[in-house]
């Protein structure tokens, strides 16, 4: 599991500007499109293992009123409000991996992070950025290695896999016991298997 040192460099390595302006500023790219992806209605949000106590930890340590928090069951996420497009709006050196890293997964050969790419998957349609900054992409890349590395992590990836899995089987009006028991075996897989299936989990998004 990652510690609190861990999520710290992590998050620093995404603190760059992911997205420039032909200046070469930093951009929010959350301007466009509305902050889209930042909707409770559009996207879910995963916590990695490990950050949310870091997170609450945090919110102490600068007294303000917490996160709100929901259990998924098989992963964490951010219990946003319906009142503001972002559940960490007002937070924004907080915001989480998964908000920080958004909308690239990690380019995987083998056991490394060899480079980034940005989901294709239809319902991300609204998201205009096709290409991150070159020095929060080095970053990203780092972060991403960080991340998986961690066998934690790597799990939680796992069992989003078999989720997503049993979601388009559902989609197919298939019958989702494969998946099922994907995710009940999860937590015996071993390295070489797990890598295996993160691999396959990033790979739905090309």
């Amino acid at each position: 599991m990652l510690t609190a040192d861990d999520l710290h460099a992590i998050y620093a390595l995404l603190d760059q500007g992911q997205t420039l302006d032909d200046q070469g500023r930093a951009v929010d790219c959350g301007v466009r499109c509305d902050k889209f992806c930042c909707r409770p209605g559009n996207t879910t949000k995963y916590l990695l293992p490990g950050e949310r106590a870091f997170l609450e930890e945090a919110m102490r340590a600068r007294g303000d009123a917490p996160l709100a928090f929901k259990d998924l069951y098989f992963f964490e996420s951010l219990d946003e409000p319906a009142e503001r497009a972002c559940a960490c709006e007002p937070l924004r050196e907080l915001r989480p991996f998964n908000c920080r890293v958004f909308p690239y997964s990690p380019a995987l050969e083998g056991y490394r992070v060899v480079g980034l790419k940005k989901s294709k998957l239809k319902y991300l349609a609204p998201c205009w950025i096709e290409e991150p900054a070159p020095r929060w992409r080095e970053g990203a890349v780092t972060a991403w290695q960080r991340v998986l590395d961690d066998v934690d992590c790597r799990l939680l990836f796992c069992r989003l896999g078999a989720l997503w899995e049993w979601h388009q089987a559902s989609e197919r009006g298939e019958q989702a016991g494969h998946a099922l028991g994907a995710v009940a075996g999860i937590d015996a897989a071993d390295v070489e298997d797990t890598w295996a299936r993160v691999a396959r989990f990033f790979s739905r998004t090309e």
